[in-house]
């Protein structure tokens, strides 16, 4: 296994999928199972977060409300490194 670690400023969703096709989340976060319309599992964190994946190709999105600009990463796991992330999500509009 590898290490994914991720940083961002402030609290957003996740969804992480693993190389083997499986959804993770970090073991300090609560691993949401989506309902049938979505089918996509998802976790909230905030400021950083480590979770053990498999090496391979990774795909990490996240989102915070309907005013930020989501963003979604390919990125690759080495077996026995850590790969690190800085995930930045931009305000499309102010909603006050």
């Amino acid at each position: 296994m590898g290490k994914l670690e991720v940083r961002i400023h402030g609290a957003a969703r996740f969804y992480l999928m693993g190389s083997d096709g499986k959804s993770y989340a970090p073991p300090t976060a609560y691993h949401r199972v989506a309902g049938r319309s979505s089918r996509r599992d998802f976790f909230h964190a905030e400021e950083k977060f480590t979770v053990d994946l498999p090496p391979g190709e990774a795909t990490l999105e996240a989102a915070r409300g309907v005013e930020y600009v989501p963003q979604s990463k390919k990125v690759t796991i080495r077996q026995d490194t850590i790969t690190i992330v800085e995930i930045d999500l931009q305000r499309m509009t102010s909603m006050n």
